[in-house]
């Protein structure tokens, strides 16, 4: 197979211009993923503020007590432990007879993944953030520094405030 031309040196490799081209494109998108973004984020602070116990307009006179039984509260932390309290499993199927042992290899893989990244003390906050905001966020990638040079595989929450969303990667018709 021959190798792609934008492994082959410049060949191929569209010209991007000069570096402050470059620059302003990229925070042109930014803007545009963080405008993106915003469609779901709308609600975001009114929902973290019903589970915070803010229930009551800001507008009312300073003298009346504002009480609140806070059932989002307690709603999210009672069905919070019931979801994460057993780590999820996750199994690798063979396609093949052949397949069974790299299957059983990949499965233990994937249980000392999890164990390697703490994932049953990051899940739960995930999962708070999915039952708040409606959106959950973890962040996979390669650290190259972990296992002393080796590199595993390295997983993070990420607040949804944090996230852009592409612009071209959302479907107009599923957005509510």
């Amino acid at each position: 197979m021959p190798t792609p031309p934008s492994l082959v040196g410049n060949k191929g490799v569209p010209d991007v211009g000069t570096e402050d081209d470059l620059a302003e494109r990229v925070w042109k998108n930014i803007k545009k993923g963080k405008k993106r973004r915003d469609i779901f984020a709308k609600n975001w602070h009114k929902w973290y503020s019903l589970y915070a116990g803010n229930h009551w307009d800001k507008a009312r006179p300073e003298w009346m007590s504002e009480p609140v039984i806070n059932l989002t509260f307690s709603t999210i932390e009672t069905i919070l432990p019931i979801l994460t309290d057993n780590r999820p499993q996750i199994s690798v199927v063979p396609f093949e007879p052949d397949d069974i042992d790299i299957a059983r290899v990949l499965s233990e893989i994937v249980k000392s993944t999890w164990e390697y990244n703490d994932m049953d003390i990051k899940l739960p906050k995930i999962v708070k953030n999915t039952l708040i905001f409606g959106n959950g966020f973890l962040k996979v990638d390669w650290d190259q520094g972990a296992r002393n040079g080796l590199g595993d595989i390295r997983m993070t929450p990420i607040d949804p405030e944090c996230v852009v969303v592409d612009p071209h990667g959302v479907d107009e018709d599923t957005i509510q």
